[in-house]
C-alpha cells in the first residue's frame, strides 16, 4: 500500500471535500483545546498528525 509514497511530485489534492474534512478537523482539536478538553500540546500533535496525513493521502493509493 505504502509503495508510491513520496513526496517529489506532490501535488495537492483537488476535491474541495478533502480540504473542508481538513479543516474542520483542525477546528474540532483547537475548540477541544479552547474547552480545556486537551491541552495546546496535545491539539497540536493532533493538528501535525492530520496535516501529515492529509498529505500522505494525496501520495499512497491502495494496490
Amino acid at each position: 500500500m505504502f509503495e508510491n509514497l513520496s513526496l517529489q511530485g506532490f501535488t495537492w489534492p483537488r476535491e474541495p471535500v478533502v480540504y473542508l474534512a481538513l479543516l474542520a478537523a483542525i477546528l474540532s482539536a483547537a475548540a477541544s483545546a479552547l474547552q480545556g478538553d486537551v491541552t495546546w500540546w496535545n491539539a497540536a500533535e493532533s493538528v501535525w498528525i492530520l496535516i501529515l496525513g492529509f498529505i500522505a493521502r494525496g501520495k499512497v493509493s491502495p494496490v
